[in-house]
């Protein structure tokens, strides 16, 4: 880093990155908060979570990590661009599947279905198509949009609850 001169890098690229900020923010803004989420679960998440922006990495590397540290746990979460709208990078903190309180519910439903991976690994023959890459991480995503569901409900209130879940399961 000294010999690169990275320091001096990244000062000169310093609104690029609080523009990449900004974007995310914004995405976020309309979502459920990491504070319904903490109400919900009776959990807290302050200082405990970091969300890695990372535009240049196509989608197939987001990445997630559970840091064991002295001073605690900490939740990191890597997000790639998922595309462009207009001229501006897309990060999709704005969908309900991939916003901040979804995956702050990861950090809690993830080693819940984990630690039951043996028994669910039977069922591996159930995985629907185009659900998640393995049938583990089919079951995760559903146990976290359940959770996170419940969450919308106690937030928005019933009705936007059953809105979004048609966008899961349909009809009827």
């Amino acid at each position: 880093a000294v010999r690169s001169d990275f320091n001096k890098f990244f000062t000169s690229h310093q609104r690029a990155y609080e523009g990449l900020v900004r974007t995310a923010r914004l995405e976020s803004s309309g979502a459920l908060s990491p504070e319904a989420v903490e109400s919900y679960l009776k959990l807290r998440f302050a200082h405990k979570y970091r969300f890695v922006l990372a535009p240049a990495l196509p989608a197939a590397f987001d990445a997630n990590l559970t840091l064991k540290t002295p001073a605690g746990v900490h939740e990191i979460r890597m997000r790639s661009a998922y595309g462009w709208k207009g001229s501006a990078v897309y990060f999709s903190f704005d969908d309900f599947a991939s916003n901040v309180a979804h995956e702050l519910v990861h950090t809690i439903t993830d080693p819940l279905v984990f630690s039951y991976r043996d028994e669910l690994s039977s069922y591996a023959t159930l995985l629907p198509p185009q659900c998640t890459d393995s049938w583990l991480g089919c079951v995760q995503e559903h146990v976290d949009i359940a959770v996170t569901l419940r969450v919308l409900a106690k937030e928005k209130g019933e009705e936007a609850y059953q809105r979004m879940l048609e966008r899961y399961v349909g009809k009827g």
